[in-house]
């Protein structure tokens, strides 16, 4: 995870800055309390790729992000610039957590937010359990979770690689990631194979049907035999 002043950063060099949604709320001092309502803002992308962004909440470290739940779907970055929901209960209320922001266009364009606190229900805190980051920089860390996983959203199909409609937070979505299509419909591909093996049955019937021929056997008369007459022999007479 990359502190959000780090992205502004690292996006104002590549000339960036003006086109994603880069985080500008929760901050690393916002705290906000179980039940009570989260709030997360950020600029506008000017670009027109974020029409679809999703926010998931994580924990971790910067080089071993955990996804907790996906407390936001199809929101379009372009138009929208906030958003809000009821804050998880969460265990350890601790500063350990940020969002993540993503889009279907390009799974790989990453945005976080910096660290901050969720409190319990009446804004009691523990500090993080960890104070320095596995490359050794001093940045307090920890891993949190939700007190109920069972309730917890997936992380969006393209970031998992699977696909299928994925539940939004809300518990109705429109997203969904269509099959390839470049092989054949099921329903054709059966038709045809149901086809082929009527014809083959088909044939095979009309084979079955048919008389067998069944070479007969004719006995021939034997050959006449012929007597040869031999010339008759005259005595030859002496003289």
């Amino acid at each position: 995870m990359i502190a959000a002043a780090a992205v502004v950063a690292a996006l104002a060099g590549a000339g960036m800055v003006a086109a994603a949604p880069n985080p500008t709320e929760p901050s690393s001092t916002s705290v906000f309390n179980v039940g009570a309502q989260c709030s997360i803002k950020w600029a506008a992308d000017t670009l027109g790729e974020w029409k679809d962004m999703n926010i998931q909440l994580m924990t971790g470290d910067n080089w071993n992000m955990v996804p907790i739940t996906t407390v936001a779907q199809n929101i379009d970055a372009t138009k929208e610039t906030s958003f809000t929901y009821p804050c998880p209960d969460v265990t350890p209320n601790s500063a350990i957590y940020f969002y993540q922001f993503s889009h279907p266009e390009n799974k790989t364009e990453l945005l976080w937010t910096t660290r901050f606190t969720i409190a319990d229900a009446k804004g009691a805190t523990t500090p993080p359990t960890e104070t320095t980051q596995p490359d050794g920089q001093s940045i307090p860390w920890g891993k949190g979770a939700l007190t109920d996983p069972s309730t917890a959203v997936p992380p969006p199909a393209y970031l998992t690689g699977t696909q299928g409609t994925t539940p939004s937070a809300s518990g109705s979505s429109s997203a969904s990631v269509a099959p390839a299509s470049t092989s054949a419909p099921p329903s054709a591909g059966s038709s045809s194979a149901a086809g082929s093996a009527t014809q083959s049955m088909s044939t095979s019937r009309r084979r079955a049907a048919q008389p067998r021929l069944v070479p007969r056997l004719v006995l021939l008369p034997p050959p006449r035999r012929r007597l040869l007459r031999m010339p008759r022999l005259e005595t030859l007479r002496r003289v």
